[in-house]
Order: structure tokens, then C-alpha cells, then sequence
């Protein structure tokens, strides 16, 4: 007697594709923290060590007018997270061409799978380590004082997805240019880092130096944010618009990018 053959449902599929989309970020999140405790805790150590640098810059140098009137730490975390959120994005999705090599050999892996895996992990060890610093700072007594939470949301998934974006064109450059997309990637890294107004407020920049730094997104979402954590900052030059229209863009071109690479890339040349 032959068995009944089962058919395929949508839900049954989605179901299947959801436990295929956990069980790969949670390997790449075990890569990333060694699959050990000690370096799950080193992962999230790093937006600690650049709060702790511009902490003790603040406090040496005395340029408290930087800042928001208000907590320090929340001023900072508030650029930091963002910054690293979207530079680690970039990065992660920019290599997982390279590091889906030995992955693509498990069924059913695919580039699109591996990408996606990427970038949600990097989304999780950041957040993680921002909800650490939240949590020390109030069992420690010190709140950090944040006026709206739930507006800071909107301002991180931008910060988030444009990397995504940016991450998902230099990838498709990987294949092509390997080294350039690599130099590219960390000129992009570096530029960010100065132009994205971590360490300042938007509002008290000269007009000179925000006409030059305008055009980035992480500029935009991360003085939003600080507009929802301040009772006393209203962003005058920043707008959610901006980074909300250029994330569509870069999503747009690095999802096409992507599927003309993955229908374009034999699967053998992955597997090598």
C-alpha cells in the first residue's frame, strides 16, 4: 500500500522558511560569538569601550558643550548605537558573499538565506548590547532618563536597514572587484565616523559643517533619536524623511543587485 503523499501548503512553507531563517541566525550569531559565553560577552563590549573613550575625552578636554543638556551617557549611546548598527550592517552583509562559501553547501542554503542571517545578527548583538547598558544604568541608579522610547525605534531600524542597503551594493561589487569593495567599505566606515554626529548635537554644528555632512542618513536618524530621548532637544536640521527615502533606494538597488548576482553566480563557484 502506497504511503500518502503529503502536498505543500503556503503555510506549511512559510512555517518551513521561518525555521530555516532562525536556525541561520543562529549559526552566524554563534560564529560571530565563538559558540562560547565569554565571547558572546566580548561581542558586546565594543559600543562600552566607545562610550567609555568619548566619556573620558568629555571629561578631560571639558567640552561638555557638545553635548545635550541632560545625561551624558544617554547623549552618547544614542549616536553610538546607531553608528555601530549601521557600520556593522554594512560590513557584515558587504562579506557574506565570501563567508557563504561553506555555508551554501547545506541544504537548503541559499545567498539570500546567508545575507539576511547577516544582517539580522549584526542587528542583535548591537541591540543586545544597547539593552545592556540600559539595564546597568538603571539597577546602577543612574536612569538614563529617556523621554520617549518608543520614538527611538523608528530612527535605529533606519539606521539598521540603510546599512543593509549599503551593504547589499557592495556586495554585489565583492564578486566583481573583491578588493575594491573591501577598500570601499572601510572608506565608507571612516567617513561615517565623522560625519555622523555621534559625538555632537546637530543643532549647535556650524551651518558649514551640517551642509556637509547632510547627505548621511545616520546624521538624520541619529539626531531623531535624540529628539525622542530629550525633553529639551528638538531636531532643527534632521528629518526621518531623508533616511526613510534613501534606505527604499538602497534596498531597491541592492536587492536587484542581489538577484541578478544570485541567478548570475553558479552554484558550484559558492561551494569552491
Amino acid at each position: 500500500m502506497q504511503g500518502i503523499r503529503r502536498v505543500p501548503t503556503l503555510l506549511g512553507g512559510a512555517l518551513r522558511l521561518i525555521e530555516v531563517l532562525k536556525a541561520t541566525v543562529v549559526h552566524v550569531i554563534r560564529q560571530e560569538t565563538g559558540r562560547s559565553a565569554l565571547g558572546f560577552v566580548s561581542a558586546m563590549t565594543r559600543p562600552l569601550i566607545l562610550l567609555a573613550t568619548f566619556l573620558v575625552i568629555i571629561e578631560v578636554m571639558g567640552v561638555r558643550g557638545i553635548a545635550i543638556r541632560g545625561n551624558t551617557v544617554t547623549f552618547l549611546m544614542t549616536g553610538i548605537i546607531c553608528f555601530l548598527t549601521h557600520v556593522t550592517a554594512v560590513q557584515k552583509v558587504a562579506a557574506a558573499l565570501r563567508k557563504a562559501r561553506g555555508f551554501m553547501h547545506h541544504a537548503p542554503a541559499s545567498l539570500a538565506l546567508f545575507v539576511f542571517a547577516q544582517a539580522v545578527g549584526a542587528l542583535y548583538l548591537n541591540l543586545l548590547a544597547g539593552l545592556g547598558v540600559w539595564l546597568v544604568a538603571e539597577l546602577s541608579g543612574h536612569g538614563l532618563g529617556i523621554l520617549h522610547p518608543a520614538g527611538m525605534i523608528l530612527p535605529y531600524l533606519l539606521s539598521w536597514a540603510s546599512g543593509v542597503g549599503v551593504g547589499m551594493i557592495l556586495l554585489a561589487l565583492s564578486h566583481h572587484a573583491p578588493t575594491a569593495a573591501e577598500v570601499t567599505a572601510a572608506v565608507y566606515t571612516r567617513v561615517q565616523f565623522f560625519t555622523c554626529g555621534k559625538f555632537w548635537a546637530a543643532n549647535i554644528m556650524p551651518i558649514g559643517l551640517v551642509d556637509y555632512a547632510v547627505w548621511n542618513p545616520l546624521l538624520h536618524t541619529i539626531d531623531q533619536m535624540r529628539g525622542a530621548a530629550f525633553v529639551n532637544y528638538t531636531p532643527q536640521h534632521t528629518e526621518l524623511a531623508y533616511p526613510a527615502i534613501f534606505t527604499a533606494v538602497v534596498l531597491v538597488i541592492g536587492f536587484m543587485l542581489e538577484w541578478r548576482l544570485r541567478h548570475g553566480l553558479s552554484l558550484s563557484a559558492l561551494r569552491r
